[in-house]
């Protein structure tokens, strides 16, 4: 019975730990985010977390009505409270609700915006931002590598760097053995995408060497590595003093360098 009853506890733990890493992190930390706002309405209203009740939902949606800007930032909300329910083995079969398709088509007609897309970057401004760079500055330098190579390998900035310095996996994030200088340029190995989550195959990017252009990806990287060797599984991209690049800074450095361009 002893052996029996550790054995099960064992395997408790093994299906927790297996449900707590089945999403990404972001999506961890989205769903934290979303389910703390449902439960804080609960606890203002006195109502029970975790029992399906339309009308509660109702005025939820309504909340989120009055809070939120986007009927999509809605949705995802509305998204993870039904998976709430599903965790904790409630019905989540709330969409159907009349009550609930009435909140949300409200919702979604007085959050109806047009959509807002950002102007992309093109060669044109790379160009100016390299007017402003100082590529004698290792800084500046790792900062126009990530450029080119991002611009160049049509890189989403989760697959170039890590969210925080912490987060970097070298399955996941460029590192230098990731990057390999060829005959013909630079190639991009890649095992984790937000289209391939599960590594399931590998993703190789060429990249063409454009000599004599300020514009070269596999001479702005090279330069970099140059000024900053680091071993195989670094990160791609380390400043001078050791700092990973990651979101935020990746972030800041083109936003610095858009602004001096007045943008």
């Amino acid at each position: 019975m002893y052996i029996s009853g550790q054995l099960e506890s064992q395997l408790d733990a093994l299906v927790t730990h297996a449900i707590a890493t089945a999403f990404a992190s972001g999506t961890v930390s989205n769903l934290k985010t979303h389910w703390k706002h449902y439960i804080m309405l609960c606890l203002l209203l006195g109502k029970d977390p975790y029992t399906v009740d339309i009308n509660l939902i109702c005025q939820y949606i309504i909340v989120l009505t009055q809070s939120l800007t986007a009927y999509q930032s809605l949705k995802n909300y509305i998204s993870s409270l039904k998976l709430w329910f599903l965790v904790h083995s409630q019905d989540a079969d709330f969409m159907d609700h009349f009550k609930v398709r009435l909140c949300l088509q409200s919702a979604k007609r007085q959050l109806a915006t047009v959509p807002h897309a950002k102007l992309p970057i093109t060669v044109d401004i790379l160009s100016q931002i390299y007017q402003h760079l100082d590529l004698t500055d290792p800084d500046d330098l790792v900062l126009w590598a990530s450029f080119l190579i991002c611009f160049w390998g049509m890189l989403r900035k989760a697959s170039l760097v890590p969210q925080r310095v912490q987060d970097f996996n070298p399955a996941k994030h460029l590192s230098r053995g990731n990057i390999v200088a060829t005959d013909y340029g630079l190639l991009i190995t890649l095992s984790h995408s937000k289209s391939n989550q599960y590594g399931e195959y590998t993703h190789q990017i060429p990249l063409t060497a454009i000599p004599g252009s300020p514009l070269d990806p596999q001479a702005a990287y090279l330069h970099m590595v140059q000024k900053l060797p680091a071993s195989h599984c670094s990160p791609a991209f380390v400043f001078s003093d050791g700092t990973i690049l990651t979101h935020s800074l990746f972030v800041k450095g083109l936003r610095s360098c858009l602004t001096k361009i007045n943008l």
